[in-house]
């Protein structure tokens, strides 16, 4: 049993000028393409000072907590806070965590939803209040 088209090892006399068709367009592909881009730098976040961050944390905390446990402003004083954050730094730093900050890339929107979000029940439940005294105000009035 013969065949009439031989094949050679490796070779495909039938697809050879496509194969090279192909490879010149591949070529001048790349070519137009030129080299490809650099990767694209990361941004740097800048050197974290971790005791102010966590000194500043530890502030907002408990300022933000002091309206409800008002013996918080007689525990946590400045000095207080100066001397428990540059302790939890130095072990933070010496076992490399939080080495991106306490909070990373995320400080700013993390300390305005601190803010904003005590800011925004204080304000609801002030509505509610005044909602409440004007209704019973009225109530007054008309069983007059």
């Amino acid at each position: 049993m013969t065949t009439e088209n031989t094949i050679e090892a490796g070779t495909d006399t039938a697809t050879a000028p496509i194969d090279a068709q192909a490879a010149q367009d591949w070529a001048a592909l790349e070519a137009q393409a030129g080299a490809p881009d650099p990767a694209p730098e990361t941004e740097q976040l800048p050197a974290v000072d971790l005791a102010a961050e966590i000194g500043g944390l530890l502030s907002l905390l408990s300022e933000m907590a002091a309206p409800a446990f008002p013996s918080l402003k007689k525990i946590y004083t400045k000095e207080t806070i100066e001397r428990a954050s540059g302790a939890v730094a130095a072990v933070c730093n010496k076992h490399g965590w939080l080495s991106g900050g306490v909070m990373g890339g995320w400080a700013e929107e993390i300390t305005a939803a601190a803010v904003l979000v005590p800011l925004a029940a204080t304000t609801y439940a002030g509505i509610k209040a005044d909602n409440a005294a004007r209704e019973k105000e009225a109530a007054q009035h008309a069983n007059e």
